[in-house]
């Protein structure tokens, strides 16, 4: 894969020079037997299991101190709660049996918010950790005469913290996250705004930016190119045979890890190319606040929440950059040539003159 690390302005910091993170719990729609997928279907939100032509969501717990290098929990003690299009909050199915996960319907089309909360004592502070995923159903055979509401984010009022990605002015359920474009992050604390919480985004190469959300809660993220990929590299060439898009979609999810360094290529309409790469957001917030949890007194209490999303770079970047640096070269040469030839044409030889005095 022949990506360049992706991210934020105004500044770029790799990992290695930030002291080393707790670990991070999130959601993922990618199963640790990747034989699953082949009984799966793929839709806008990722895949599903279809059940009486209902789409079912199956999400699986991870840890890491890092989004490429994770693993699957066999067991969670924490709670699981489901955030329905309606906003009615219910429980989803937990599934025990193998690495832990859940289930839940998602009959109607629009966001569901998934949650994960845990908590513990450490170092006399209390520790609750949330992990959030935002998930789309959206089929395009049921038409685009949806509600545009759908399209707005949710919120549960009562999370311990929360993590909101704010919507593009334009966004519809076809909207891709790509380079060039400002993201937005809401972070609220029981529904109010976290003033001042650290906000960490980092890619799947391992580059981190952090910020801080300001007095709305809002932490914004520029994002520029990193992935830079040949477009013509897996362009679909003429074959004879019909390709198995099924087949081989299941065939290179075969990797040690679902989100590995790889470049991930998705197959739009018509067979067109779309390059797809992840981010971890996580927030962190401090506060003064004691008590005890199971006879352990703290002092402080630090919410955090983590949520996964899709960023896709732009087809053109490989292009426009080889572009760019042949013409700067180019430009570079004629100005020396020119250069040179204004300085030889000024030289003026030395001639020598007499005079006669006489």
């Amino acid at each position: 894969m022949k990506f360049h690390p992706f991210f934020i302005t105004p500044f770029l910091l790799f990992n290695s020079g930030l002291s080393a993170a707790p670990s991070h719990l999130w959601f993922s729609d990618q199963p640790p037997d990747k034989s699953m997928l082949k009984d799966m279907r793929r839709m806008h939100g990722g895949y599903v299991h279809m059940v009486d032509e209902v789409a079912v969501k199956q999400l699986w717990l991870r840890k890491g101190d890092e989004l490429h290098q994770s693993t699957y929990l066999d067991a969670a003690d924490g709670d699981y709660s489901l955030l329905s299009v309606q906003q009615a909050l219910n429980k989803p199915q937990v599934i025990a049996e193998g690495k832990n996960s859940i289930r839940f319907s998602m009959p109607d089309e629009g966001f569901y918010n998934a949650y994960y909360t845990e908590q513990n004592v450490s170092d006399n502070i209390l520790e609750i950790n949330t992990a959030k995923a935002e998930i789309l159903k959206h089929n395009c055979g049921n038409g685009h005469k949806y509600d545009r509401g759908l399209v707005k984010p949710q919120n549960w009022s009562d999370a311990p913290l929360d993590i909101i990605r704010l919507r593009q002015d334009d966004e519809d359920f076809h909207t891709r996250l790509r380079s060039g474009t400002d993201v937005k992050f809401k972070i609220l604390h029981q529904g109010q705004p976290a003033i001042g919480a650290k906000v960490k985004l980092e890619t799947n190469k391992g580059w981190i930016k952090i910020a801080r959300t300001d007095d709305q809660g809002i932490a914004t993220f520029g994002v520029i190119q990193d992935n830079f990929f040949d477009p013509n590299h897996d362009k679909k060439k003429p074959e004879a045979k019909k390709v198995d898009w099924k087949k081989l979609a299941a065939k290179n999810a075969e990797k040690k890890s679902t989100h590995s360094k790889e470049q991930k290529v998705e197959r739009g309409h018509g067979g067109r190319i779309r390059v797809v790469d992840h981010y971890l957001v996580s927030a962190e917030y401090l506060i003064d606040q004691d008590g005890t949890l199971n006879n352990q007194p703290y002092q402080k209490t630090r919410y955090s929440v983590t949520s996964i999303g899709r960023y896709y770079p732009r087809k053109l970047a490989s292009n426009s950059s080889a572009q760019g640096l042949l013409f700067t070269s180019a430009g570079m040469l004629v100005m020396g040539v020119g250069g040179y030839s204004y300085r030889k044409r000024r030289v003026k030889p030395f001639k020598e003159e007499t005079f006669d005095e006489h």
